[in-house]
């Protein structure tokens, strides 16, 4: 089967667990694709948005089972020329399937008003999940992971920023002016960050 990184060429082996295993990550990857297809709809609706976070949930559930329930049976798992067997591969995947699912649950909280310190809250752990996303996918060779990391570095920082700005939202509430101000702040140097990151990209690996 061919991989998502390293190329094109295609990898076999006479393994019933590694088919296993190439069947449940290209599902996973055809649930990411699928989603990035309706977020992209001109007319984009409630429905389509849980649509989304089902799609991105599955997609989760299936790189988490093939990372704790398959590829340890797996001996290409250890091969540096399988990529998306690798654990950190795997784990970058779930988490950031785990994230982006997230990001719509912060869009509907925003949607509907939801009290600041809870977005705020949210979006702090949808960053996390990105960051950690990112932090698994230090082990491999930059060569293939450069751009989607830089993916997942942008999307901390955007996600670090709405955090940042409903948190002094919510202190501006509790009139400390002060520390709202501070908070905003640090969310506007998040931005920077982002600015930043995609102009120093030429092209963008977005993984949605």
């Amino acid at each position: 089967g061919t991989q998502s990184l390293g190329g094109r060429v295609p990898e076999v082996q006479n393994d019933a667990v590694f088919e296993v295993a190439s069947v449940c990550v290209n599902v996973g990857l055809w649930y990411m694709k699928r989603a990035a297809k309706i977020a992209s709809s001109n007319n984009y609706t409630e429905s389509d948005a849980k649509d989304v976070h089902t799609c991105m949930r599955k997609a989760a559930g299936i790189f988490d089972y093939v990372l704790t329930k398959v590829s340890p049976h797996l001996e290409g798992s250890r091969l540096e020329d399988w990529h998306d067997c690798t654990v950190p591969v795997l784990t970058a995947y779930k988490l950031e399937c785990t994230a982006e699912a997230q990001e719509v649950t912060v869009a509907r909280a925003i949607q509907l008003k939801h009290k600041p310190d809870l977005i705020s809250a949210l979006a702090n752990e949808t960053s996390k999940l990105f960051s950690d996303a990112d932090t698994a996918l230090r082990e491999c060779d930059v060569e293939h992971v450069t751009k989607w990391r830089r993916y997942l570095q942008i999307k901390d920082q955007v996600l670090a920023a709405y955090a940042r700005s409903f948190q002094g939202e919510y202190l501006l509430t509790l009139d400390k002016c002060g520390e709202s101000i501070r908070t905003l702040r640090e969310a506007q140097n998040c931005i920077k960050k982002h600015r930043i990151s995609v102009s120093n990209t030429s092209t963008l690996l977005v993984i949605l």
